[in-house]
């Protein structure tokens, strides 16, 4: 019903990395993650429940030898239910200064984004002085290269069939 009062609200339930916490826990996988959103969904017959796809925190699962889903099932079973994702990267553990950096190459970068064309990204990146962010103007510097980039490319495909 509370869905219905507010029909621009929508909710994204991020999965965390199932690395051990600091007490020796570890956290949801993003297989229960998914299982939820997919409930709640079936639930509320909306699809105003989504599935918000962390990378740094796919990374660090990665580091400890937690099998995330492979790219293609990321792709196949994940991404249907995804609309926004947290660009960034992960060094070794993901603890401190190696969680929330920068995405480390632009070529990195657009191979992550043609994976996820058609989600929203939202530059997760830490700073160290948040008056003057170098990171997130370095992420934003990359995605609009992107851009670009893709804007070229479909003028190079417009010209190839224009001249058929």
């Amino acid at each position: 019903v509370t869905l219905n009062l507010y029909p621009f609200i929508e909710i994204d339930i991020e999965h965390c990395s199932y690395a051990p916490t600091l007490n020796g826990n570890r956290t949801v996988p993003m297989e229960q993650v998914l299982d939820v959103v997919r409930d709640v969904r079936g639930r509320f017959n909306t699809d105003r429940c989504n599935f918000l796809l962390d990378w740094c925190h796919y990374q660090i699962d990665q580091y400890f030898n937690y099998k995330p889903p492979t790219i293609k099932q990321v792709e196949e079973m994940y991404l249907p239910y995804t609309k926004r994702i947290h660009l960034s990267w992960a060094n070794g553990d993901g603890i401190g200064r190696n969680h929330g950096n920068v995405i480390p190459n632009f070529q990195t970068y657009c191979e992550l984004r043609d994976l996820f064309r058609e989600q929203r990204i939202v530059a997760e990146v830490m700073e160290d002085d948040h008056l003057q962010p170098k990171n997130l103007s370095h992420m934003i510097e990359m995605e609009e290269s992107y851009k670009y980039l893709i804007m070229r490319e479909k003028m190079v495909v417009n010209r190839i069939s224009n001249n058929k």
